[in-house]
């Protein structure tokens, strides 16, 4: 009754970004997106949960969850690549199978991720066990805590500045460091490959 899904890079790579979001929509279930598969379906859109990195930040809206539906997620994507906290059932689909022992899934859909949420979709119904309203809530929450130092700009209201005021196609890039974690959370994407 509250499935939620984890979409990773096998989600751009196999070009089913439309099916993902049919999905979410037929589902009415939460989505989170690997930080390499931000704007696999757009951050504003209802059932978008932000972004999953496998840290604490994500494990209250999980933690509500039933069953984890995760979609070409490969656990190189995790900023904490060795833990899986979570004890829900793991319902994986992706063109190999997950062999890393992070999870251990219940049930594993082989293949083409894209023909199989095809087949998969009409198969479902709304869950009715999330409400738009848990994943505001929820989003505001996972908001980095970041207060001014002094009169110099913060990466994060930096972030926030250039995406209220650059048009919604912007694709931004960062290199790795404690800024990428920000932007991450903070920069809105709202099409594959945007960040």
């Amino acid at each position: 009754t509250r499935p939620i899904i984890i979409a990773g890079l096998g989600i751009n790579r196999s070009a089913c970004e439309a099916r993902l979001q049919t999905l979410v929509e037929t589902l009415q279930a939460p989505v989170l997106c690997a930080v390499s598969a931000k704007g696999s379906i757009a951050d504003d859109h209802p059932w978008c949960g932000g972004t999953f990195m496998g840290s604490e930040a994500s494990h209250e809206l999980i933690a509500q969850s039933d069953l984890i539906l995760t979609l070409g997620l490969d656990v190189v994507e995790l900023f904490e690549p060795g833990r899986w906290p979570y004890h829900q059932r793991v319902l994986n689909i992706d063109s190999v199978p997950h062999q890393d022992g992070l999870f251990h899934p219940t049930q594993e859909l082989i293949g083409d991720i894209g023909p199989a949420l095809q087949a998969l979709t009409p198969l479902l119904t709304a869950c009715g066990g999330w409400r738009p309203a848990d994943l505001t809530t929820f989003r505001q929450r996972q908001q980095p805590a970041v207060s001014p130092s002094g009169p110099r700009l913060s990466p994060a209201a930096a972030l926030r500045i250039m995406r209220q005021v650059l048009p919604r196609d912007t694709i931004l890039t960062t290199d790795a460091g404690q800024h990428k974690v920000y932007a991450s959370r903070l920069w809105e994407c709202y099409q594959p490959l945007d960040y």
